[in-house]
């Protein structure tokens, strides 16, 4: 019997050990694992649409240390070399798409990714889905393919596990069944990293990863990026997919210099709110993290050198950037030359275009153009045409992940032996569709298509007929909705139509491809080159108005005419005139609706039904609302319509205006201006909308049904083992021994 309590107790001392051991090894394996990750990649928010006006307009509560033009080169490298200063790995700037017209985000982000090659940093596109030149699927499609097919090719374009990264600002535009479409058919091999923001999890069913954008909402920020980084590893789990969480800091946020009705600001306590949100984010095991922002200068969330602070924010940011990855972050590198090589060269053969290359789908100009090819960045061949006159390259939006490029117009590195033959079926064989952009010098009068000519239909609310390819162009009218043109020609971007139409004294006019609905096979039609109009859009086009032996007078406040409605496709701003210097009276949100009274003699702006202006009416810019309803009982203000058909009652129904009234700068020329606030941030949404606690319907707070080791008490157990063996030791062993 003693050897057989003996032989217990070794055995069950045995069980102990083994039993503390495993324990400790389980909790302290972690430890290990976490210490060996790379700290995550440090991103900041970036805005490029600043100029003196920003600095003189009032709306912001602070003022850079240095007011400057965004579109300055040397401000742009002063800006990275702070931001390198600081631990910054790379800007995520705001960008409006690839339009070139009115739009510095492009034109600056241009310059940002070449100064950001220059010094070794890294840049990515936050790409505004429901910006002034997009917010349709067709545009905001053809503007992931061109930014594919350009900026992401640069050697500066960040980049995450080799993947070019994307971030959307309001992906909500679209349903997630649209955002598959869209992205099956620009990134049909996933090989581009899609980061979605806001409250809704849903869409991560075809993004690769979540931000909140902003976290001054919370009243906790901590507590918050908890929350929301364990709901986005658990949706994506429970769907079996592998998902980015993107934790957000911020320094501060005061937005109440800006006339919105929720408005508010969060103290900053010299430093303290940044390092608390700092600490929340990195607490929440990130694979990046974004500081919102660098220079968000009307929302107060800066850290840029400013009047108030000076350089305290990228002080702290360097300090938080040491202790994140053990030590100090190097000296930003010198720059280089902005005509130096770029530094990520293909080891084999590879092609490089000066001034950029149109990229199809098959080795002729027949063929679709599927893209472009940046200016100096240098693509690997993969493989050639028989007469050695076409290379073909990786291209993700290419059919099987191929594109092809003109040997005639790029400039060939390596040893073209090498390069193998890729046999492919001629044009008249292949199924070909879409556009063919071929550069013409004089253009044909013949569409090379067989059958009948392409066409355009003009959707609801009608489009503008322009003298030219760009919204610089004179404005000739307007073609209501349902009409039809036969299309004969196309810019060089692809970006315009010029078609026939009596609408017009001279017979032809152009149209924006993103406005229209197209029919036909266009590949043949012809490249019309046009020079820049020497004016601008300052004049005021001449309206022509055909004569009408029965004219009604525009109705008066007591007969008033609704004969349509408009729904806000853009926050904007109501002036109490039809034109960009009237007076500013307030503002509409996207979605919201208001009672059509008139339209401009030019077409460009229509009269509504705006209890906050004088009289009751004020005036928004045609192209960022939809109209629906008659266009031809529309009166022209000023001059009246022909018989129009008044309601039954004199007295108008209204549709009652949102008591938020934001100030939205104008856009003369569609380009965001310094006081560009074109809708409220996330902020702004969150605050309005409440704080998000409560458990999301798609992501269950119960236990999941799958277990997880790590999920086992084992802090408990080893307790209970050692209960047990004490127990064991001084109350069984004594009794059986006795």
């Amino acid at each position: 019997m003693l050897y057989s309590a003996l032989g217990a107790i070794m055995t069950m001392s045995a069980v102990f050990r083994i039993t503390i051991l495993l324990s400790t090894l389980l909790l302290l394996g972690k430890i290990p694992a976490a210490a060996a990750q790379e700290g995550p990649l440090v991103l900041a928010f970036y805005y490029a649409w600043f100029d003196q006006n920003t600095w003189t307009s009032g709306q912001s509560v602070d003022l850079p240390a240095e007011p400057y033009n965004s579109a300055d080169r040397a401000v742009i490298e002063r800006q990275v070399g702070q931001a390198q200063s600081a631990g910054i790995d790379a800007f995520v700037q705001s960008w409006y798409g690839p339009q070139e017209g009115g739009n510095q985000t492009e034109t600056n982000f241009r310059t940002l990714l070449d100064v950001a090659g220059a010094r070794g940093f890294k840049a990515a596109v936050d790409l505004e889905v429901t910006s002034p030149f997009l917010g349709s699927i067709p545009t905001v499609t053809d503007a992931l393919a061109k930014l594919l097919a350009t900026h992401a090719q640069h050697p500066a374009y960040l980049r995450y596990q080799g993947k070019p990264v994307i971030f959307f600002w309001r992906q909500q535009q679209f349903s997630v069944e649209q955002w598959t479409a869209i992205r099956d058919q620009v990134d049909p091999n996933r090989a581009t990293i899609w980061i979605a923001e806001g409250t809704e999890l849903a869409y991560q069913a075809i993004f690769d990863g979540h931000h909140l954008y902003s976290i001054a909402w919370a009243a906790s920020p901590a507590d918050q990026l908890a929350k929301w980084a364990s709901r986005v590893r658990a949706y994506a789990a429970e769907n079996g997919f592998n998902r980015l969480w993107v934790a957000t800091v911020m320094p501060g946020y005061d937005d109440t210099r800006l006339p919105r009705a929720d408005a508010f600001a969060v103290p900053r306590r010299n430093g303290e709110y940044y390092r608390e949100t700092w600490q929340g984010a990195i607490a929440s095991s990130p694979n990046m993290v974004i500081i919102n922002s660098f220079n968000e200068w009307p929302e107060g969330s800066h850290l840029e050198p400013s009047a108030s602070y000076g350089n305290l924010y990228l002080d702290l940011t360097r300090e938080l950037v040491t202790a994140l990855r053990g030590s100090p972050p190097p000296a930003p590198a010198a720059a280089t030359s902005p005509t130096a090589e770029p530094v990520a060269t293909p080891t084999g053969p590879y092609i490089t275009a000066e001034e950029g290359a149109n990229i199809r789908s098959g080795p002729d100009t027949a063929y679709e153009r599927i893209g472009q090819l940046a200016a100096g960045s240098p693509i690997a061949v993969i493989g050639k045409t028989s007469a050695g006159d076409w290379w073909q390259i990786n291209f993700p939006r290419g059919s099987d992940a191929r594109g092809w490029v003109n040997a005639e117009v790029v400039t060939f590195t390596g040893d073209a032996g090498a390069v193998p033959v890729v046999e492919t079926p001629s044009p008249s064989e292949a199924s070909l569709t879409g556009l063919t952009l071929q550069a013409s010098a004089t253009p044909t009068t013949t569409l090379e298509t067989a059958g009948a000519a392409p066409t355009i239909k003009v959707p609801a609310g009608g489009v503008n007929l322009r003298s030219g390819p760009g919204l610089e162009f004179e404005l000739l009218g307007r073609l209501d909705e349902g009409a039809e043109a036969v299309v004969v020609g196309q810019s060089e971007t692809g970006e315009w139509w010029q078609i026939e139409t009596n609408a017009v004294e001279a017979g032809l006019a152009w149209v924006a491809n993103a406005v229209v609905d197209v029919s036909g096979d266009t590949a043949g039609v012809p490249v019309i080159e046009f020079d820049q109009p020497t004016a601008t859009l300052t004049q005021t086009p001449t309206a022509t108005v055909p004569p009408t032996p029965s004219i009604t007078p525009t109705p008066t406040a007591t007969e008033v005419i609704i004969a349509g409605t408009i729904e806000v496709t853009d926050p904007i701003n109501v002036r109490a005139e039809p034109s960009t210097d009237g007076e500013l009276l307030g503002g509409l949100y996207l979605g919201d609706k208001a009672d059509v009274l008139a339209v401009s003699k030019d077409g460009d702006w229509w009269q509504i039904d705006f209890p906050a202006g004088p009289e009751g009416v004020g005036w928004v810019a045609a192209e960022f609302v939809r109209f629906q309803g008659d266009q031809q009982a529309v009166p022209i203000f000023g001059l009246g319509t022909v018989t129009p058909t008044p309601r039954a009652t004199n007295t108008p129904t209204r549709t009652p205006t949102p008591d938020r009234l934001p100030t939205l700068a104008e856009l003369p020329t569609l380009a965001p201006t310094a006081t560009s606030i074109y809708q409220p941030t996330a902020a702004a949404l969150l605050a309005e909308r409440g704080t998000p606690d409560p458990a999301l319907t798609i992501v269950p707070e119960e236990p999941r049904a799958s277990f997880d080791w790590g999920d086992f008490p084992w802090g408990i157990l080893s307790l209970v083992v050692i209960a047990a063996f004490l127990w064991y030791q001084f109350y069984w062993r004594r009794r059986g021994l006795s």
